[in-house]
């Protein structure tokens, strides 16, 4: 209705990987099954800069029940440490088991222009 124009107020709200997370918020409960869908249709997840951190419950949830097994999985940090690497790589090991994934440490602008060329 046009005397409602102008009347909606956005806000913006982050959803910060913590143990203290609400998400009752019905459309927050959408957006998280749509989520469930689309990584369950995916066959490639490709993860920049993002630490897999215990904190993100929710996430680490998802991403364990609706990851499809022949998924491909690229991991993309910027790392130029190798012990630091072969940590990384055993964080994300243990939390998707024994399947192949592959990992840049060269940072997100070179992972970036090689996926592109």
């Amino acid at each position: 209705f046009k005397e409602d124009a102008g009347k909606h107020v956005l806000i913006s709200n982050l959803i910060m990987p913590t143990f203290i997370k609400d998400l009752s918020n019905p459309q927050y409960r959408i957006i998280w099954q749509n989520a469930g869908i689309e990584l369950s249709e995916a066959s490639k997840l490709v993860f920049i800069g993002y630490s897999l951190p215990s904190a993100d419950f929710e996430l680490r949830q998802l991403l364990s029940r609706m990851t499809r097994k022949n998924a491909e999985i690229e991991v993309v940090d910027f790392c130029t440490d190798p012990e630091r690497q072969e940590q990384i790589k055993k964080h994300w090991h243990n939390f998707f088991g024994k399947r192949n994934i592959s990992y840049y440490f060269s940072g997100a602008k070179n992972y970036i222009g090689t996926i592109q060329s």
